[in-house]
């Protein structure tokens, strides 16, 4: 899968979570990674591309618009409540780190071997038995988990409402 769809679950599981540590949001993004690596998907042949090459140039053309595509996404957010940035940017590295990993690996030649097995497990387990989600199911599924991220962040917590109802919240002009 894609790292804007792994960044965009991610993020929406650490909002979804409601607490504002950026620690725990870089570990359930990993740990979202292996669970959304589990389900059959296809890229498009773009792993391929780049190994015909071994290409540093390919992989950093790639993972440069990935990069550009969740920053963008989590600006947008962001604008709306400046407060998760550090949340979703922490969320959205963490679910990037186990392909940062191999992406590291398939260009120094030099593995790692520590999570990689888990890795390889998870992308062939359901294989056999489900249909590969194609790029453009990828890309819509994207769009919108970062749209229920962005109203994920922008609700008002029950506390919030409460205090507005009395006057207690800070007017704003």
């Amino acid at each position: 899968m894609y790292l804007i769809l792994h960044a965009a679950l991610g993020s929406v599981l650490a909002v979804a979570k409601g607490r504002r540590r950026p620690l725990v949001a870089f570990a359930v993004g990993w740990l979202s990674h292996y669970f959304l690596d589990a389900v059959p998907h296809g890229d498009g042949g773009v792993v391929e591309w780049i190994q015909e090459a071994n290409s540093a140039f390919r992989l950093a053309l790639v993972g440069g618009a990935e990069i550009l595509g969740i920053g963008l996404c989590i600006g947008f957010i962001g604008w709306r409540k400046a407060g998760v940035v550090p949340l979703l940017t922490a969320a959205s590295l963490g679910s990037a780190m186990p392909d940062i990993v191999n992406g590291f690996e398939l260009l120094t030649k030099f593995h790692l071997r520590v999570l990689e097995p888990l890795h390889r497990w998870c992308h062939a387990t359901l294989e056999p038995w489900f249909p590969s989600v194609p790029l453009s199911g990828q890309v819509i599924l994207s769009i919108m988990l970062w749209l229920a991220c962005s109203l994920i962040a922008g609700r008002r917590s029950a506390r919030q409402r409460i205090a507005e109802g009395r006057g207690l919240a800070p007017e704003r002009r």
